[in-house]
């Protein structure tokens, strides 16, 4: 393997040819191998997160940093709580998820599988767990 005054790189391959990549080609890859080393899920989170920082500082007018009320942890008791309702939510769903499914693989009839489904929605809106 060798690199040319002028930034190639010359090697052979596994089946003996000689092969050339431009200095182009060197920097594309990695480029791309940078790119491809990022965590999508990251950056999605990073991008949120600097959004919610935007709606909060023009909401309460300072940043968390600046934030002088030293009221952090009522602040992270609300948005917790906030979560452990949402949670309970999804519990629900969920189980009347699972439910539904259960009486699709059971039934065939369409009129019986529109009465379960109909009871399981009932349960669902009466219950308070």
């Amino acid at each position: 393997m060798n690199i040319t005054d002028s930034g190639h790189l010359v090697f052979n391959d596994e089946q003996g040819k000689t092969q050339c990549i431009t200095k182009e080609e060197i920097l594309k890859m990695c480029a791309n191998y940078e790119r491809d080393n990022v965590d999508p899920i990251v950056e999605q989170v990073k991008e949120k997160l600097s959004s919610r920082s935007s709606v909060g500082i023009k909401k309460y007018k300072t940043t968390i940093f600046d934030n002088t009320d030293e009221n952090y942890m009522q602040h992270l008791q609300d948005e917790l709580l906030d979560g452990a309702n949402y949670c309970q939510q999804m519990i629900r769903l969920g189980k009347f998820s699972m439910n539904v499914s259960k009486i699709l693989d059971t039934e065939t009839n369409y009129y019986t599988i529109g009465e379960l489904v109909s009871k399981e929605y009932k349960k669902l809106k009466n219950d308070n767990n």
